[in-house]
């Protein structure tokens, strides 16, 4: 559906290019208007792989450090969301994939490198946002790195 709409934009804006009679308004604003949610639905897409990304390798990293850079990288979390929110909440108390972003974030400030493919953090501000219950990139992307050999809990990103 998606290669269908990116060849209607295609045409659309070949059409208003290369000939005059397209360059009504009534033409033109629909393809302004559908270029334009196009462009946000890919960043946004781009965003939530970005974040799934950075959840899956923290918890995969996570698992990886010791106790005492695990209670480090706990703090420096609840750090992070205290400088977003007051009261600052927990990561225990949120949707599991943006704790793991949110401790992501924290790895990346303490210069913790993700295990697996990626050699930095992704830049995401805010995971909570980033992120959906249950989000379908998640599930993508521990699958592309359990198909690459990386082992990951699957059980932390469940409800419990």
């Amino acid at each position: 559906m998606v290669f269908v709409y990116v060849a209607i934009l295609v045409v659309g804006w070949l059409m208003v290019l290369f000939d005059a009679e397209s360059r009504s308004v009534l033409f033109v604003l629909p393809l302004v208007v559908g270029s334009g949610w196009a462009a946000v639905k890919f960043r946004s897409g781009y965003q939530r792989s970005a974040a799934a990304n950075n959840a899956v390798l923290a918890a995969a990293t996570f698992q990886t450090l010791s106790g005492s850079d695990q209670m480090a990288v706990e703090r420096r979390a609840l750090e992070i969301l205290g400088t977003l929110r007051r009261p600052a909440q927990g990561p225990d108390m949120m949707i599991h994939e943006a704790r793991w972003g949110w401790y992501a974030l924290a790895m990346g400030e303490l210069g913790i490198k993700p295990v697996g493919e990626l050699s930095n953090w992704n830049h995401i501000r805010n995971p909570l946002l980033a992120l959906r219950p249950n989000d379908p990139y998640v599930l993508s992307t521990i699958e592309r790195l359990e198909r690459k050999g990386y082992p990951v809990n699957r059980t932390l990103f469940q409800d419990d």
